[in-house]
């Protein structure tokens, strides 16, 4: 048997691991859903804070108006009865306009009090907000955080077996490492079978008496009849 072939067929396994490891990478979650979520749910949280200080912005306006309004209400009130008018159409303005201001006033405190039921509201919702988005936050770097720490573990071991694949491709004869790689190429990346229980562990067909023993006895390349990989036997 070609003495070639061991080195061939363990080139092979070093070759379907890095392939193996090469599909758990792209297999990988590296958690761009969880991201997704969290972005979604930090633009809900943006949204919602924009329009609370929207809210509690109107309740201190609202407050101000409130109290410009009582301002003048007293006003009008010393007015009225502090005995600095006394001319009736003027006292009788001053009543017309305390009664309005006393209706503005009335309209602003219940608008008030609507708006701080609202903050309240408000408040609840800012807690479970802020718990949601802690979650979802929590939920993406820990996805993130074990995806980085597989590539990593992957990589190494890629690594590893590249650098000792270059080691062992060095050692082979040039055309039989250039067949193995033509065929590797076009047969799902296997190139080569070995013989196990008179089969080929490539495409497991049953392989002939003559052949099995044509590659023990030979220096030449033997080929499955079947899927066409050169074809190994284990010492």
């Amino acid at each position: 048997m070609n003495s070639s072939l061991k080195d061939l067929y363990q080139l092979q396994q070093i070759d379907s691991r890095i392939a193996y490891l090469n599909k758990r990478y792209h297999e990988l979650d590296n958690g761009s859903a969880l991201k997704a979520l969290y972005d979604e749910t930090l633009k809900q949280n943006e949204t919602f804070q924009a329009s609370f200080k929207n809210l509690q912005r109107d309740i201190k306006d609202a407050e101000l108006e409130l109290a410009n309004i009582e301002t003048k209400e007293k006003e009008c009130h010393k007015s009225l009865y502090g005995g600095r008018v006394s001319n009736p159409k003027e006292l009788a303005a001053l009543e017309k306009e305390i009664e309005s201001l006393k209706k503005q006033r009335s309209r602003l405190d219940e608008k008030i009090l609507l708006m701080m039921d609202e903050v309240e509201t408000n408040k609840n919702k800012e807690k479970e907000l802020t718990a949601h988005l802690m979650e979802s936050e929590q939920n993406y770097k820990k996805k993130e955080s074990e995806y980085k720490k597989e590539v990593s573990v992957l990589a190494i071991e890629a690594r590893n077996l590249k650098s000792e694949r270059e080691k062992l491709a060095s050692t082979i004869n040039p055309a039989m490492l250039k067949k193995y790689e033509s065929l590797r190429s076009g047969k799902a990346g296997i190139g080569i079978g070995k013989i196990e229980t008179e089969s080929c562990s490539a495409c497991h067909t049953t392989l002939r008496n003559s052949v099995i023993r044509h590659i023990k006895e030979s220096d030449e390349i033997v080929f499955c009849d079947n899927c066409g990989r050169m074809l190994y036997i284990p010492e």
